[in-house]
């Protein structure tokens, strides 16, 4: 008996055991979507859906709502609008900032320099303009798998 076989086989053995198996761990990154427009929060689901290593695990019509759950949610990825009713997108940015594991995107229909001009440079965030033209979609779904690709 080859050596190498005999080493494996004790191996595998060992793990049988122990029930543990060698696997590969494909880490799925959870994301959570805050809009308050009920056809933005489709048009993300429908866009993100099949992205592999993301799943959409919640939506929120607004940031005081997704602010109390989230914490316990283990979220990895967050798209917010910026125009929410009640606290904006920014100051729900600004407050994710505790949790410095979750990616956020802002999303906005504001030129990126009107919204940088209201930030200073401070954020924690990407922002992207929200119009959903091809480019547009395709920076957000590039922008999830790219966070889904780290930690790989």
């Amino acid at each position: 008996m080859n050596f190498n076989f005999m080493i494996l086989g004790m191996l595998f053995a060992f793990f049988k055991i122990t029930g543990q198996y060698l696997k590969l761990k494909i880490m799925t990154k959870r994301l959570v979507i805050i809009d308050d427009e009920e056809t933005c929060r489709i048009l993300y689901t429908h866009l993100l859906q099949n992205i592999p290593g993301v799943k959409i695990i919640a939506e929120f019509e607004n940031a005081e709502q997704a602010l109390v759950q989230i914490p316990e949610m283990k979220v990895d990825i967050v798209i917010v609008d910026y125009v929410l009713p009640g606290m904006s997108g920014i100051e729900c940015a600004e407050r994710l900032r505790k949790f410095p594991e979750i990616k956020v995107l802002l999303a906005t229909g504001h030129e990126s320099g009107y919204i940088n001009s209201k930030l200073n440079g401070t954020q924690n965030f990407e922002i992207i303009q929200k119009d959903w033209s091809k480019r547009g979609l395709d920076r957000i779904e590039e922008f999830c798998k790219d966070t889904a690709r780290r930690d790989f």
